[in-house]
């Protein structure tokens, strides 16, 4: 009996070709390969719990298989209903390549804009960057302890906000983000089409140099890698007195 790697059957999923671009829902699932065969698209090496997913089971024109002994059933069929298929497989994000459209990028200095949905999410994610007024953080620092912010790393955003990254997060009110790839994403909220996603920071950050940052309202900037320093009182006030109107 064919097996994955928890021991469960292996399940395939051909899909016709006309219905190819909702399986823009399952594309980031890394485990996944996929073939093409005429007029037809497989998937195979879906976990259980995948198989059962709401992305799979709303999947139209589909069929799905369980295989056992180099031939495939209908899932939790009894019968045996054609042989594995031959297929040249790939990693399904290589086998299914995603055309992005083309992005309007009106740049204003450090911030831009880009046309990508973010949705609200109820899936809690670390949090490990956040945005806060300058004259906040100010207050902060000139009081708080060295060892609380010697797991941070800072820089100054449009002269007036500081962006912060590490953790523990200082305990300040400002707008929260957690890490996914090169993007940072408000807390709360998640990429509607999250198959686009490493696409996307191949689109906008080739070179993986830049932060990625959003806001809710799908508005970006980007803070260079390099530009975040370690936060220090002396960094703060090296940083505050740059600036060409201190606050």
């Amino acid at each position: 009996m064919a097996k994955d790697t928890a021991g469960s059957i292996v399940f395939y999923l051909r899909l016709n070709i006309r219905s190819k671009e909702h399986l823009g829902a399952i594309r980031h699932w890394k485990n996944l390969k996929a073939a093409h065969e005429a007029g037809y698209i497989w998937v195979k090496d879906f976990t259980a719990d995948q198989i059962k997913a709401a992305e799979v089971l709303s999947l139209p024109d589909k069929q799905m298989y369980e295989a056992r002994g180099g031939k495939l059933f209908l899932k939790d069929g009894y019968l045996p209903e054609r042989n594995i298929p031959a297929l040249l497989w790939s990693p399904i994000d290589r086998a299914l390549p995603v055309k992005l459209p083309a992005f309007n990028h009106n740049y204003f200095g450090i911030p831009g804009k880009v046309t990508v949905g973010l949705v609200k999410s109820a899936h809690e994610k670390k949090a490990s960057a956040m945005l806060v007024p300058l004259s906040q953080l100010q207050k902060y620092v000139e009081t708080a302890p060295a060892i609380r912010l010697k797991n941070i790393r800072w820089t100054i955003v449009d002269k007036q906000y500081a962006f912060l990254v590490g953790a523990p997060l200082l305990p300040l009110h400002g707008e929260v983000h957690y890490t996914e790839s090169d993007f940072m994403i408000p807390a709360g909220y998640a990429f509607d089409l999250h198959a686009l996603l490493s696409s996307l920071n191949t689109l906008l950050n080739p070179k993986k140099l830049f932060w990625i940052v959003f806001n809710p309202d799908s508005n970006y900037f980007t803070v260079p890698k390099a530009q975040l320093r370690p936060l220090t009182i002396g960094s703060f006030r090296a940083s505050l007195n740059q600036l060409p109107e201190a606050l």
